[in-house]
């Protein structure tokens, strides 16, 4: 019983055991990793409004939508890196058609400007960064999900 305690306490309390990993299954779901971009987007979105509206107003409700603008960027990127870099961009070899090596450097290309937007949305509450990941993000679901 003891033992079973352990294994429960153990996954209830592992720092995201509900996120995708890096042991290679071949169990992927891009829709639903898109979804998810979607969400961490929206929230980074109405953090910065509600960031700007609030302002010295009400500084501990300011630092909360910090945090939590802070908190989703750094999920999404995970996500971006973690799900896409790590598992689902395949490298192409030099041999590869003039079509793969295209598609794999967009793809590459439009993953690393979804991280520097990220970044620069961590930045500042300049929503320019989030319509960018918006635009970025329709076309990483192209491109994926072709």
């Amino acid at each position: 019983m003891k033992k079973w305690i352990t294994i429960l306490a153990f996954l209830i309390t592992a720092s995201g055991i509900w996120g995708h990993c890096q042991v290679p299954c071949g169990i992927f779901n891009d829709s639903a990793r898109i979804q998810q971009i979607n969400e961490h987007i929206t929230t980074i979105e109405k953090a910065m409004i509600q960031i700007e509206k609030i302002g010295s107003k009400n500084l501990n409700q300011t630092t909360r939508w910090i945090t939590t603008k802070e908190t989703h960027a750094n999920d999404l990127n995970t996500l971006l890196h973690d799900y896409f870099l790590t598992q689902r961009l395949k490298p192409v070899s030099s041999s590869a058609s003039d079509r793969e090596q295209s598609e794999y450097y967009q793809k590459l290309k439009v993953i690393h400007h979804m991280t520097v937007a990220t970044m620069k949305s961590k930045q500042s509450t300049d929503l320019a960064h989030t319509i960018a990941l918006k635009a970025l993000n329709k076309r990483l679901h192209k491109l994926f999900l072709h």
